[in-house]
């Protein structure tokens, strides 16, 4: 019983802590977000595709070594393998957006 009423107390704490790191996952997700944007800006310049498969590749598996050098739990490394995609989908939705919207502007 006692167990139960120290799992209690602690999953309010344990619960913060993930919502500060999840703060701080929210700001370097951003951060992201906005480099990617001038990233847009810069392929568009040099009339380059949005999409670099091999570029998305490096990323990954530099994303899988750090997270390696980190933990070396399988459940860990599935979780970045399952999370990058989704990170670099989500730059390239924004760096077509960017593009999208120069093109609106210098056509108008």
């Amino acid at each position: 019983m006692d167990q139960i009423k120290k799992y209690k107390k602690d999953l309010p704490t344990l619960r913060l802590s993930l919502d500060a790191i999840d703060e701080q996952i929210v700001q370097h997700i951003i951060q992201r977000f906005k480099i990617s944007e001038q990233i847009a800006q810069v392929k568009m310049e040099m009339f380059i595709e949005t999409e670099d498969k091999n570029r998305e590749v490096e990323v990954i598996e530099s994303a899988v070594a750090y997270a390696l050098s980190l933990s070396h739990e399988t459940a860990h490394l599935d979780g970045i393998r399952s999370i990058m995609p989704e990170i670099i989908r989500a730059c390239k939705v924004i760096q077509e957006n960017q593009r999208a919207t120069t093109e609106k502007v210098k056509k108008a």
